[in-house]
């Protein structure tokens, strides 16, 4: 299961994520990508404020799986959320007010759900190990595997888990490897 402790789950370039209907692309920018820093003469800086350098972006993905809107991460900490934070979908009812963070640490990005009440979920990269109480998604459905990990036994839906998820997000792994009430 995903380690959400601490920083949350590291992201690496291209990983696709969801949170509430939006489903997110990850990209790292190289440094020719950064800009070339503010323009100076003489120590003083010229035509205005500094833009602040561009660490990452967000490609916001449509049903077809189109690049619709980029976002671009400055900050060491960028919170995505339907009400408050530094990126908001308005429009998303399965968001939490402030739904997730992208934390930077040296040139490393984690992802973290901020406690939100549908979840976050990484696509996953490779197989994972389930262990009894995780929740998974695989298109619009929400599983949540229980028992003691018996081997053959097979998931089941979760009751009344919305079916809010995006068409396009695949299946991933809850946030937290834990029950959600």
């Amino acid at each position: 299961a995903m380690d959400w402790s601490g920083q949350g789950t590291e992201l690496r370039d291209q990983d696709l994520f969801l949170v509430g209907q939006q489903v997110l692309e990850f990209r790292v920018v190289n440094e020719s990508e950064e800009g070339f820093g503010p323009a100076r003469e003489r120590g003083t800086l010229v035509f205005g404020t500094p833009v602040a350098p561009r660490y990452a972006r967000l490609g916001q993905r449509s049903v077809e799986g189109v690049c619709r809107d980029i976002f671009h991460i400055r900050k060491v900490e960028t919170v995505l959320g339907r009400e408050a934070g530094d990126i908001v979908f308005t429009d998303d009812p399965f968001l939490s007010r402030r739904h997730a963070a992208l934390r930077m640490e040296g040139r490393r990005f984690f992802l973290a759900d901020l406690d939100s009440s549908n979840g976050t979920f990484l696509r996953l990269r490779t197989e994972m190990m389930l262990r009894p109480g995780d929740e998974f998604r695989v298109g619009q459905q929400l599983f949540r595997l229980e028992g003691a990990g018996a081997p053959g036994a097979l998931p089941r839906p979760v009751p009344g888990a919305p079916a809010g998820a995006h068409p396009g997000a695949d299946a991933g792994a809850s946030p937290r490897g834990e029950p959600r009430p």
